[in-house]
């Protein structure tokens, strides 16, 4: 007798182990890993508030977290385990956010992760209770406001003159023009140590002297000014370190950091990270009531800007002097962040791997691929989505990392068309598509010309007048007959055209040294010089039109491609795929992804104000077809013309797709026998 055995397979449980996870924020939909290797290699620093910079890198979008202001945004450790604290300084989802997280133990080793992407996941309250500021300081002031980021409350008033926010070194800082009134005043801090430090960024526009910067506002607690391109600054007026103690340390007109510790007598001075004098034996503070940044002058006003000034109950080290700078100063030299958005798909259901196996040598950088679904594709079924008809696609690179992409064509009735971008395409390159999780809205990069970022100028599908990129350099109708039709890559369009024209692009005004052009064209029959593509006359910037089923094309009429070049390259009542590079004069024409003549003494081309797709030059109707066309700002590679060809001619040879496989089952009762 066989024992069947029932196993309830629990929500949640990944079938793919490779993306199994253990952490504390599995659910959280996207991460990333960032490392430390500005970090002096002999450092351990405890509990470092370092600066995290959000927006820019690859895969990262900020439509990606759940919440407007970032209430989803967590960190750990390298083991994922371990919550680190953070405080969100500046949030920006228009440009760069910055973000302060408490790293346990700093090293050049040291590796963090960031998570976003969760519904209905609040800001924890390290991110307003000052946690991130637990290691010895006595106040941080990010001088976009007046507010202490630490939990001790010492918080700045304005002294009563002009300030106001201004561009920063970590987002927004303020700008001061202040005379008796003083710039941001402290109160409350009436303290009197023995130890501390202090540090500040500050910009002065011009040397106007005995400039007031930072302290307590008078010499006995601590107090700082310029003097020229120098400064007195210490604990007492006998003491304290004088011009004659250090070079010239003051930039006018840009950003100097600057860092003063104090142990028992001891005082050091740091410019940039690095020092610039010390001394023993400087006098001790007296009681340290007020603390101004841009403080008090009875002169006239003086005008600067200031930010990101702390102030310890500790001397600060040397190491941590330097790292302070750097996470601030050279971010993305001090902080590595990983080469792309690690995204969770553990809750979506479907995914199928797509192998690139026929990709010419070398590797393309953020290639376009065309990736067809249909349900001539194993397992795949329209009805597999779960967030409209097609909100919920993604697509991962082998890292993990989330890819642009751009529907060209959805057709829930047979084959979808979709460009991904890949970041390297390669022999072997492996794409795996996911879908299937409700809830989820398309992101950003499927409509704002993402996907051909690579040096696109214009990318025309020809399902329509728009152009795909993020240039705007849309078609207009040329005024005859006109319509959608099917084309290599879903739809393209058919043209009747006479003495009027295609579709017109009118605002292309270009004049470049290197370009591509690549189109799809269909002939029905030898009707002569089939107008197809280009300025629309031999005025110089680029033109191409058949003769026969031969070709003149190029850059002007004394220097282009004759038909004696291009021997008999038109196929008539088939489709046709055709790429012309030129740079600085060297001019190839591809037929097929295949060379078929080069020169090297091409005329530049003048400026290229109108493209035209189909345009015709008689009385007489030319019936044709397009497809494609896209225009790059470089000479495209060989391996690039080829690519682009055999992804859109010979899609399943140059890509092999997988069958569809379950990502993700839900109380599904397994019986085992």
């Amino acid at each position: 007798m066989k024992r069947a055995t029932l196993i309830s397979v629990l929500a949640g449980l990944m079938v793919w182990a490779a993306q199994s996870r253990a952490g504390v924020f599995d659910s959280w939909s996207y991460s990333m890993t960032i490392a430390f290797p500005g970090v002096p290699a002999e450092a351990a620093l405890t509990n470092f508030p370092a600066l995290i910079v959000l927006g820019g890198q690859t895969g990262f979008a900020f439509d990606q977290f759940a919440s407007a202001s970032a209430g989803d945004l967590r960190f750990t450790d390298e083991t994922m385990t371990q919550e680190l604290t953070h405080e969100v300084d500046q949030w920006n989802v228009g440009g760069k956010s910055y973000v302060w997280v408490q790293v346990p133990v700093l090293t050049n080793g040291t590796k963090i992760v960031a998570y976003w992407g969760k519904t209905g996941a609040g800001a924890p309250d390290c991110t307003t209770n000052g946690a991130t500021w637990t290691q010895d300081y006595k106040a941080v002031w990010h001088v976009d406001d007046t507010a202490d980021a630490t939990s001790n409350g010492l918080h700045c008033i304005p002294g009563g003159d002009a300030i106001a926010q201004a561009t920063g070194i970590v987002g927004n800082g303020y700008a001061f023009s202040c005379g008796t009134g003083g710039g941001m005043i402290c109160t409350n801090l009436n303290w009197q140590p023995t130890k501390f430090s202090v540090s500040w960024w500050v910009n002065a526009p011009v040397n106007a002297g005995a400039r007031p910067v930072i302290g307590g506002g008078t010499w006995g607690p601590f107090y700082e000014h310029a003097a020229g391109n120098r400064m007195y600054i210490g604990t007492d007026v006998g003491t304290r370190f004088a011009p004659a103690d250090m070079v010239d340390i003051i930039n006018y007109g840009s950003w100097n950091h600057f860092t003063f510790t104090f142990d028992n007598g001891t005082a050091t001075l740091y410019k940039s990270g690095r020092q610039v004098c010390a001394k023993t034996g400087m006098t001790p503070p007296t009681l340290w009531r007020t603390n101004y940044l841009w403080g008090i002058s009875t002169l006239v006003a003086n005008t600067g800007y200031m930010d990101e000034s702390r102030l310890s109950s500790v001397a600060r080290s040397s190491n941590w002097v330097w790292s302070t700078y750097m996470t601030m100063a050279s971010n993305d030299v001090f902080t590595s962040y990983a080469s792309g958005v690690a995204a969770n798909m553990s809750r979506w259901r479907c995914r199928l791997p797509i192998v690139f196996a026929n990709c010419p040598a070398g590797t393309l950088t953020n290639f376009p691929v065309l990736v067809k679904l249909g349900e001539d594709v194993p397992g795949f079924k329209y009805s597999q989505f779960w967030s409209g008809s097609n909100a919920d696609l993604r697509f991962l690179d082998d890292g993990g990392h989330e890819l642009n992409y751009e529907i060209e064509q959805w057709n829930p009735g047979g084959t979808s068309c979709v460009w991904v971008q890949v970041p390297a395409l390669s022999n072997g390159t492996t794409v795996t598509a996911y879908w299937g999780r409700s809830g989820v809205s398309a992101p950003a990069y499927t409509t704002n010309g993402a996907t051909w970022s690579q040096d696109y100028k214009a990318v025309w599908h020809l399902d329509d007048v728009h152009d795909a990129t993020a240039n705007g350099l849309h078609n207009g109708a040329g005024g005859d007959a006109i319509g959608a039709f099917a084309g290599m890559v879903g739809d393209g369009h058919a043209f009747a055209y006479g003495t009027n024209s295609g579709m017109i692009c009118t605002n292309l005004n270009w004049q470049p040294t290197r370009f591509s052009l690549s189109w799809w064209v269909k002939v029905p029959n030898n009707d002569g010089a089939h107008p197809a593509i280009g300025d629309g006359t031999w005025a110089g910037s680029f033109y191409g039109h058949a003769s026969g089923v031969k070709m003149f094309i190029g850059t002007d009429l004394y220097t282009r491609f004759a038909p004696t070049d291009t021997g008999d390259i038109i196929v008539l009542g088939a489709w046709n795929h055709y790429t012309f590079t030129f740079d600085n004069g060297a001019a190839v024409l591809y037929k097929s992804g295949r060379q078929v003549c080069a020169k090297t003494s091409m005329t530049m081309p003048v400026l290229w104000t109108t493209n035209y797709l189909w345009r015709s030059t008689s009385a007489a109707a030319y019936t044709g077809y397009m497809d494609e066309a896209q225009l790059s700002s470089v000479a495209r590679s060989s391996n690039w013309v080829w690519a682009t060809y055999m992804t859109m001619a010979s899609n399943t040879v140059f890509g092999t797709y997988g069958s569809v496989g379950a990502n993700y089952l839900i109380g599904t009762t397994l019986l085992i026998r």
